[in-house]
This record gives C-alpha cells, structure tokens and sequence, in this order.
C-alpha cells in the first residue's frame, strides 16, 4: 500500500480471510510501505543487478543487494572488519543499515529516535538472510542497525546589510540539519559520509553555501 501502509498501533484488527475465535492488531506501528519506484531510479538499479549477478562479492554488491532485499532501508554501508581492527576474524563483512524515513515524517530535521524507531528486526533479519544466500563459502557477514552520534552547532554568521537575518538565519539551519543527517537530502545526495568527523571547517562550508552570508565565525 505504499507509505499508506504504515499505520499506526493498533490499527490492523481485521483478518483478509477471517477464522473463528482469532482476533488480531498491531502493537506497533507498521513500517517499510514506500512509494513505487521512479524510472529513473529503475534505469539506475538495472545495470547494478546485472553487475552483481546476484552474487555478494564486492562490497558494493553486499550494498546493493541489502537495499534491494527491504524497502524499509535507505542506505546501506559494507565493510571488512579486518580492515578496522587488526585482531578481527578474517573474511567477516559487517553492513550497517539506515532506515527510510518518509518526507513527510522527517520534520526539520532528522532525530536519531526517530530512526530507532524504523529499525525492525523484521528487516534486518530479511537482509541477513539475503546475503546468507549469496555471500562467498568462507565469508561470514553481519547485518547491523548503524549507529548515531548527535550534535550541537553554534556559530555566528554575519549577513549582508539588506537581508532579513530571520530568513537567512532560518536557511542555514536548514542547511545544516539537512547536511549533517545519515539521510540523503537536497543538500547531500547520498547522506553523511559513514565514519566521518563533523568538523568545524564543515560548519564553516555549509552556512558559507548560503549567498547572504558574509563570513562565520565562534563555531
């Protein structure tokens, strides 16, 4: 049913084929309905499932194939445990997961509650075992959730002397919520960078994007 699908608790109480004496409802809200995939992107995923062959061997195929597996993720990121910890069992693969979000429940920004929310084992456990399925002999592979750091910015910006600092003030927030998020957005097509350091100089980059900014400074 698409985003119409995900209903509140409590709302799924009638059975499509009814049996006696069964009673049903959803203790939580229902996730993971999205709308129908644009041409566009389909013209993007055609040549990555050919490439892939259904196979997991790259780490861009473990990527790919967990977010074709739930339409409940939107970003997926695979990666060699031994290339991050010296001691790490050889040929273990670790993808973290992030949850799709619908425009219209992301608000201003993007809270990390917010997508606990969405990160169903239901999913998680769809995608371990479509890797399980197409993984080398050998390999192992973890499926986890990813994991979030909050933030707090504060910077002074200098505008132009005939702009509305309300607006402009109102604009670089935007773009600093829309920026620093694990989602993709206007501002960052694919999302924070995994494992990424928020610095300063980003602060600096993002509220200069905006035309009626003079400079920033006491980020």
């Amino acid at each position: 049913g698409g985003p119409e699908g995900n209903v509140a608790p409590e709302m799924l109480t009638v059975l499509k084929d009814p049996i006696a004496g069964v009673q049903v409802t959803n203790p939580g809200a229902a996730t993971g309905g999205r709308a129908a995939e644009t041409l566009d992107n389909a013209r993007l995923r055609g040549p990555q499932e050919l490439h892939s062959l259904q196979r997991a061997v790259t780490a861009q195929d473990f990527e790919l194939i967990a977010l074709y597996s739930s339409r409940a993720v939107a970003r997926a990121k695979a990666f060699t445990r031994a290339a991050l910890w010296t001691y790490a069992a050889p040929g273990t693969v670790e993808v973290l997961l992030v949850p799709y979000l619908p425009e219209d429940e992301r608000g201003s920004q993007v809270t990390a509650d917010a997508l606990h929310q969405r990160e169903t084992e239901e999913a998680r456990s769809q995608i371990q075992a479509a890797l399980d399925e197409r993984r080398p002999l050998g390999t192992t592979c973890l499926v986890n959730w990813a994991r979030y750091k909050t933030v707090k910015v504060t910077a002074r910006i200098v505008v132009r002397p005939e702009e509305d600092r309300a607006a402009v003030q109102q604009r670089v927030v935007e773009r600093l919520y829309q920026t620093i998020n694990p989602l993709p957005t206007r501002y960052s097509h694919s999302g924070w960078p995994f494992g990424q350091a928020l610095r300063a100089s980003h602060v600096y980059d993002i509220a200069l994007a905006e035309p009626s900014v003079r400079w920033v400074d006491q980020v």
